[in-house]
């Protein structure tokens, strides 16, 4: 799958990359296809509750939801590509060569860049997995009730995404070391993360509440 876009192929295909001893894909393509299908699941919840009476008058909030949802959708998808992308430019700076100070140093540089860069598409599926979580939640009593189970599944999955984007990020930032770019990465990771899993414990909260017969208001 390495001349296509990940998306573009089966879910067989993918899979068989994800499992060959090829170094991409990996777990943040993984994590990004993770929060892609959680967005597909709220996608699925909006569609069968716009234009139905019972829940017409969060037709707006329902509509403008699903908006975000595909637009979400489509941009964890392309950071499956940029994930695999990135990781392949680390190997490359790892392979530089390293015979004198001068090529020692140009490799550290390049190492950081590229470590740096790659830390960037786990960030954004956990800001996606984030956004995800907050709009799942703001769905729960507001879309069709036989899914809520559904906006459960999703927020599994986002969960998934958030901590499998998170362990990717980790991994970047210890190997960047000392460099100043590391510890404002984890900054960045942490509060996206403390957002995320505070929604997403909300929505299990939320979601186990209906199935029980208690609907927020």
């Amino acid at each position: 799958m390495t001349s296509e876009h990940f998306a573009d192929g089966t879910v067989e295909a993918f899979l068989d990359a994800l499992g060959s001893d090829q170094p991409a894909p990996g777990g943040g393509a993984a994590a990004a296809l993770a929060g892609a299908t959680g967005a597909a699941l709220i996608e699925m919840v909006c569609r069968f509750s716009e234009g139905r009476e019972q829940y017409a008058r969060w037709q707006e909030e329902i509509t403008a939801a699903l908006a975000l949802a595909c637009r979400l959708r489509q941009e964890l998808l392309a950071t499956m590509d940029a994930d695999a992308a990135t990781f392949a430019a680390v190997a490359a700076a790892y392979a530089l060569p390293r015979a004198g100070r001068e090529e020692r140093d140009l490799r550290r540089r390049v190492i950081g860049d590229a470590l740096v860069a790659a830390a960037q598409p786990p960030l954004q599926v956990a800001t996606a997995a984030a956004a995800l979580a907050e709009l799942a939640l703001s769905l729960v009593g507001r879309t069709n009730v036989q899914l809520v189970s559904d906006l459960g599944a999703a927020g599994a999955l986002l969960e998934a995404g958030l901590r499998i984007a998170a362990y990717n990020v980790e991994a970047n930032t210890r190997l960047l070391k000392a460099d100043p770019r590391a510890a404002a990465l984890h900054q960045q990771l942490e509060t996206t993360r403390s957002v995320g899993e505070r929604r997403l414990s909300a929505l299990r909260t939320a979601v186990e509440s209906a199935l029980h017969g208690r609907l927020p208001e």
